[in-house]
């Protein structure tokens, strides 16, 4: 069993890394198109995209690792730490690139982002003090003080809130009509 749980934590983590590099390249998409990030629509499809993506990795992961490492039998808990292996790994990872590339190489991408923002905000008829008090709330979180808070704080609790409800949908047994997990 011992041996189980130990590639239970290495396979969640390559399972994550993976995830976390897919992550990686859809932000070098993203920065490389220079798609407005901060646009209502964008972030819309980037969080049905990213819950979408989450919910198949987390299932994948568990369903390979109850497969391969368990027998085909794995608990709600070990489908839970799974879950919670991947986000975190792949938030992690995704999150200190999105650092490296925003807060070091090119931070002038992401005042060109807030820019437009405010220029939205501003056509939308929002009043001044809205503006500015959105503004102010945007830089903040684009600091590197908020994109670490992000990555400590919101990454682990998505990850959680995740993979219990994903855990609860993954079956424990693996089923007779249930295909073989590459």
């Amino acid at each position: 069993m011992e041996n189980s749980q130990k590639n239970l934590i290495i396979q969640s983590v390559k399972i994550g890394a993976l995830f976390g590099l897919l992550g990686i390249a859809i932000s070098l998409i993203i920065y490389l198109l220079n798609i407005n990030m901060l646009s209502i629509g964008f972030g819309i499809v980037f969080i049905i995209i990213n819950i979408g993506l989450s919910i198949v990795i987390f299932a994948y992961g568990m369903r390979y690792i109850r497969d391969k490492y368990f027998n085909g039998t794995i608990s709600y808990l070990n489908k839970s730490i799974i879950g919670l292996i991947i986000g975190l790994v792949s938030g992690w990872l995704a999150g200190l690139f999105g650092i490296l590339l925003f807060t070091y190489y090119d931070p002038g991408f992401m005042e060109g982002q807030i820019d437009r923002f405010i220029i939205m905000l501003e056509e939308m008829g929002l009043d001044e003090a809205g503006v500015m008090k959105q503004e102010q709330r945007i830089r903040e979180s684009f600091t590197l003080t908020g994109q670490l808070k992000a990555m400590f704080i919101r990454t682990p609790i998505f990850a959680f809130i995740l993979s219990l409800i994903i855990a609860a949908f993954v079956k424990k047994q693996k089923t007779d009509n249930e295909s073989t997990v590459l």
